[in-house]
């Protein structure tokens, strides 16, 4: 059924149920995961900031990874810096990189307003992506 999921999470509070969720479908079906943690980043900002989020993000990705791996699934992680409003793009660039057969997501609760200007992570990967696109609330 699926063979190869991408995984895209964050620090939100729903990261938790996006893997568990991740981690069914790929227990039932016997799929590999790719874990993807996408940091955005404006131009010119460096410093110590971007240094620790890039560590917290790669403690999330492993810890990830490691909950994947006790329950039998192959699990592999990315963490990605690219720049503002390109996280999408990164996603589905990881997606059509390993042949994914599914991606899986979380939604965050913005407002009308921002969803209107900007769009979400996940309605831009819902629109462009060319396998199915699982997106947990």
């Amino acid at each position: 059924m699926y063979e190869k999921l991408v995984v895209a999470i964050d620090r939100s509070a729903r990261a938790p149920r996006v893997l568990m969720a991740a981690k069914s479908f790929a227990a039932a079906s016997g799929a590999q995961v790719r874990i993807v943690h996408v940091l955005e980043s404006s131009a010119g900002i460096v410093g110590s900031f971007e240094v620790d989020a890039e560590a917290r993000a790669r403690q999330l990705v492993e810890g990830a990874m490691a909950d994947m791996e006790a329950a039998g699934v192959p699990a592999e992680g990315a963490v990605l810096t690219v720049m503002a409003g390109r996280a999408a793009a990164e996603i589905l660039a990881q997606a059509e990189e390993v042949g994914a057969s599914l991606i899986v997501i979380g939604t965050r609760q913005h407002s009308d307003l921002a969803r209107l200007v900007s769009g979400s992570v996940s309605q831009q990967v819902i629109h462009r992506s060319t396998c199915p696109v699982l997106v947990v609330p």
